[in-house]
């Protein structure tokens, strides 16, 4: 017994139909992947730029912290150096005198 003609198409036709829905559904589960990838690359970027910037400002705030604990370092030498400065200068004149002293004695007795 032969086959209709318009059966055979009809099968033809839903065998294509079949064939058809299964790549749209391949296709979709493909855009749905490549969206979720898209996605998650996204989230993942956005959370390295957050631990980038987080790290940054980490870094940040310790160079500002050295810096200023450096300049406090800083004039609390130039403080102390204010203080010791003028009495140290002082001794100094002082011992220069005794020296420049000692020697015009030495010289006076030479010559006399």
């Amino acid at each position: 017994m032969d086959k209709n003609p318009n059966q055979s198409n009809e099968e033809d036709l839903s065998a294509q139909l079949r064939e058809t829905r299964h790549v749209l559904e391949e296709l979709g589960n493909c855009q749905g992947t490549q969206i979720h990838l898209a996605t998650s690359s996204q989230v993942n970027r956005k959370e390295q730029l957050e631990a980038i910037t987080s790290t940054t400002e980490q870094a940040n705030q310790m160079l500002l912290i050295s810096l200023q604990r450096l300049e406090d370092s800083g004039d609390r030498q130039n403080e102390a150096s204010r203080k010791v400065i003028p009495s140290d200068y002082k001794a100094f004149e002082e011992s220069v005198e005794q020296t420049a002293s000692r020697n015009e004695t030495q010289l006076r007795k030479m010559y006399d």
